[in-house]
């Protein structure tokens, strides 16, 4: 928290308050400008809500200025309802056509939140997007290339971070990321004195 306008050789007490718990107050520094800042100050002890920022200036002969407010709001509340939809890409298999048009969705988002995706193979540099979110709380990302990736089981994480900088858990699925093509296909030869075939068996193939 700071300001200006003080007094150089006044000093600046900065109180906050949520109407129930016991106030925070601080002393700030003052510069020889007027502009005057309090160190980080732990308020986790007040509710969530409304805080009541204000500050007072008394100057070098003791005189005490009129107090003056802010409000801003606290908000230590992580967000837990973010959810995966399951299964994707319709079977939770992504195939060499579906490889590079990964597409993840779900929902329980707050609507003023983020949400991050992540794709990791455990091997490869993992691949992370941002996700749109609708107000609803539904979300979902654009199409993600995760071609970069090893064929196998790839863990999709999402994190849900609100509009006040808390970030949720994370919440997980996986999914089998296969882009090999069958290459064991033979045709037996048919079982017959010659591979010729003639009216009498041409149907036994």
């Amino acid at each position: 928290m700071s300001g200006t306008g003080a007094e150089p050789s006044s000093t600046v007490s900065v109180t906050f308050t949520d109407g129930v718990n016991t106030p925070i107050t601080m002393t700030a520094t003052v510069l020889g400008d007027g502009t005057w800042s309090i160190a980080p100050t732990d308020i986790s002890g007040l509710n969530d809500g409304s805080i009541t920022v204000t500050a007072v200036e008394t100057d070098a002969s003791g005189n005490v200025g009129a107090p003056v407010t802010t409000t801003v709001q606290h908000d230590s509340t992580v967000p837990t309802g973010l959810t995966i939809a399951d299964p994707l890409e319709g079977d939770n298999i992504v195939n060499a056509a579906e490889e590079t048009t990964v597409v993840v969705n779900g929902a329980g988002a707050e609507s003023t939140s983020s949400v991050a995706v992540t794709f990791d193979d455990g091997n490869n540099t993992p691949i992370t997007v941002a996700a749109t979110v609708n107000g609803d709380g539904t979300w979902q990302t654009g199409d993600v290339d995760i071609s970069g990736l090893d064929d196998g089981t790839v863990t999709i994480t999402a994190v849900e971070t609100d509009a006040a900088g808390n970030s949720g858990p994370a919440v997980a699925a996986t999914v089998e990321h296969d882009t090999a093509a069958p290459n064991g296909l033979g045709v037996n030869t048919p079982d017959r004195k010659s591979t010729r075939l003639n009216s009498s068996h041409n149907t036994y193939l």
